[in-house]
């Protein structure tokens, strides 16, 4: 008997916190990252992945440190992706503020502070995040089960339920240089509508990509 392989889609829930702490480190794992969680933190993965337990053990919406944001690919019955999705200023304040609280506990404020001054040096690429649109991030797919479109179905899982609350337009950040995250999102109907680059007189060299779409 031929077995055929079965996708379930669906949302997280607090049992699924230590398995999306994995899928945040795993998802800056393209080369291209300017600066990381890891470069942030600069503490061991055992230890990163404890903050993101209990920064994520939250239930503020509108955020990208929460479980309650994350939708799950199950691939065979294994954890196999996922990634957040939430509506900018849902919950009435900046993502960017909520998320700080929630790293903040999490990591401490000594951490998150010193953290936060590395980040600053990158301040040249940093783009805002625009009111009521649906912002994607934290994507990831366990390495094993890649290329079987499990991407595809929580992206328009996440479109489907923005849409049912009003919102018409959605945003992803992404690394210039992450030619397959790239592809992978022109293929699902967004284009680059911003380009920020790091200062080119330093060492390091790159920026960060805007890319967006119509949510019709």
């Amino acid at each position: 008997m031929i077995m055929k392989d079965t996708v379930v889609l669906r949302k997280a829930t607090k049992e699924d916190i230590p398995f999306l702490a994995e899928m945040i480190l795993l998802a800056e794992t393209s080369g291209k990252e300017l600066i990381s969680y890891r470069d942030m933190f600069e503490l061991p993965d055992d230890e990163l992945l404890k903050g993101f337990e209990i920064a994520l053990d939250n239930e503020q919406e509108g955020h990208g440190l929460t479980y309650l944001t994350f939708l799950i690919a199950e691939y065979n019955g294994n954890k196999a992706g996922a990634a957040c999705g939430y509506i900018e200023g849902e919950s009435g304040g900046s993502s960017n503020h909520l998320m700080t609280g929630a790293l903040i506990t999490g990591f401490g404020t000594e951490l998150v502070v010193g953290a936060f001054k590395k980040n600053s040096k990158f301040k040249d690429v940093q783009i805002n995040k625009s009111l009521d649109t649906l912002q994607i991030d934290s994507v990831a797919t366990v390495a094993e089960y890649r290329g079987k479109g499990l991407f595809k179905l929580i992206f328009e899982e996440h479109c489907n339920n923005a849409k049912s609350k009003g919102c018409s337009q959605l945003e992803i950040q992404v690394w210039g240089g992450n030619n397959g995250a790239i592809s992978t999102y022109k293929k699902l109907g967004c284009e680059i509508t911003l380009e920020k680059f790091y200062n080119p007189e330093d060492e390091i060299k790159g920026g960060r990509l805007l890319m967006t779409k119509k949510l019709t």
